[in-house]
């Protein structure tokens, strides 16, 4: 049998099936090669992908914790409750009873609401200690809090053996600030 007869004379399944298979080989090792081109490209852009992913993960995290505080602030400072946290942190500063009158401020997309703090008797006086802690504690405690306004006045002894040093009188103001719907 003459290989030449074969694939150039009469048109038989034989012939056709040598043509099928050898376009079948060209197609196959040309997928096989785009492949293992396509697989040399990943595997070299793995470690980046790698990397990318743990930052990714890191920042996931990062706004995760960031979206807790904004919701345990949401919480602290619910519209019925911020005088309530603020008297609870006065008390938990040995600061006693303060008045926390509210009010309300928006500007440029902004809610600010002040509260002015005062203690309920004018005469009554304060540790530098005992005022740092209850400010100390209500920055610590929520983010969107913060003294913004703070005046401290030397408590007025009438005599030296019976008032202790350092004690004084205070107004303040505290603001918590969140953006206005719409805005």
């Amino acid at each position: 049998m003459n290989v030449r007869k074969l694939l150039v004379g009469e048109k038989d399944s034989v012939r056709l099936a040598i043509v099928g298979t050898g376009a079948l080989v060209l197609v196959s090792g040309t997928a096989l090669l785009f492949q293992w081109q396509s697989f040399r490209t990943y595997q070299s852009a793995l470690p980046r992908a790698w990397k990318t992913l743990e930052q990714i993960h890191d920042r996931a995290n990062e706004i995760k914790s960031l979206d807790d505080e904004v919701n345990a602030d949401q919480l602290l400072l619910a519209e019925d409750k911020p005088d309530f946290f603020i008297r609870q942190q006065a008390a938990q500063s040995n600061l006693g009873e303060v008045n926390a009158p509210m009010r309300t401020k928006i500007e440029k997309g902004y809610e600010d609401r002040e509260f002015t703090i005062q203690p309920p008797n004018r005469d009554k006086f304060y540790s530098r200690q005992q005022l740092a802690t209850f400010f100390w504690r209500i920055e610590n405690t929520t983010s969107r809090m913060r003294v913004t306004q703070l005046k401290m006045n030397l408590f007025e002894k009438k005599k030296h053996w019976e008032t202790p040093q350092d004690l004084w009188t205070f107004n303040a103001t505290l603001t918590s600030r969140s953006r206005k719907a719409g805005g």
